[in-house]
């Protein structure tokens, strides 16, 4: 019986599984029919297993399948969320550049505002200096008696000196003694002297109506043509000079001077 038996296991060994079922069948060691039961049994438990399995892979992807759903639905509202944000970004954006404008305006136009106050407080500045040069020439006019000629104030000398009609003037020159420098001037204009000089040497005083007589008879005067005045320092040139008619006039401070042109 012993050898029986390693004969067997020796057989089972080079057999295949089937075989060695079929061999120990044949050799009466398995009962068929409780072979058959529990192969029903094995294979109603594969399948139950099967079927297990299979609910729990189709469970687990439904998992993953709601996680990756709230995953997209959580990176759907954090895209909004940018949006939103990089709105509000722009809108902040567009509000300081609007504001950034308003501030250029405003101070364009307060450097506007300032650059017409500098001008208006330049105008009142020459205005007031204007004011005191007018009272210190006051200040430095001699008093004189007026006669009951108002001309008297001012004398008058018109005198030809070769192809130069000389005007020599004495006194103080003002709006009472204005009409005989004007006759004097218009007399010289019309003449056909090559020079016209106007001597103020001996002026005491001139105002704004005799300066304004001399400016005309130097545009009435036309061609090669001129008008030189003769006005050395003292308050007649001060007057001219403050008044910037230097540059319209030709201005000498002496005779030899006005000869020569310069």
């Amino acid at each position: 019986m012993e050898n029986e038996r390693r004969t067997l296991l020796a057989e089972l060994q080079e057999l295949s599984l089937e075989a060695a079922v079929d061999r120990l069948l044949d050799a009466g060691v398995l009962d068929p029919a409780k072979l058959r039961s529990r192969l029903g049994d094995d294979l109603q438990r594969l399948r139950g297993n099967s079927l297990q399995g299979l609910g729990d892979e189709l469970e687990a992807l439904r998992r993953e399948a709601r996680q990756q759903r709230r995953h997209a639905t959580s990176q759907i509202e954090e895209a909004r969320r940018q949006r939103d944000l990089a709105g509000a970004a722009r809108d902040t954006f567009v509000r300081l550049d609007e504001r950034r404008q308003g501030v250029v305006r405003r101070r364009e136009a307060a450097r506007g505002e300032l650059a017409e106050q500098t001008a208006a407080l330049d105008d009142v500045h020459r205005a007031l200096g204007a004011a005191l040069a007018a009272l210190t020439l006051l200040a430095e006019r001699e008093p004189y008696a007026p006669e009951a000629n108002l001309d008297s104030g001012l004398t008058v000398v018109t005198q030809y000196d070769g192809d130069r009609l000389v005007v020599r003037l004495a006194g103080e020159i003002d709006i009472a003694t204005a009409p005989r420098l004007e006759a004097a001037l218009a007399e010289a204009t019309a003449s056909d002297a090559d020079e016209v000089w106007v001597d103020l040497v001996g002026v005491r005083f001139i105002d704004s109506t005799g300066i304004s007589m001399l400016l005309r008879a130097t545009l009435e005067l036309t061609g090669p043509r001129r008008l030189a005045v003769i006005c050395p320092d003292g308050p007649a040139r001060r007057a001219l000079e403050l008044c910037g008619v230097g540059k319209l006039l030709a201005l000498h401070g002496e005779r030899p001077s006005a000869s020569a042109g310069t």
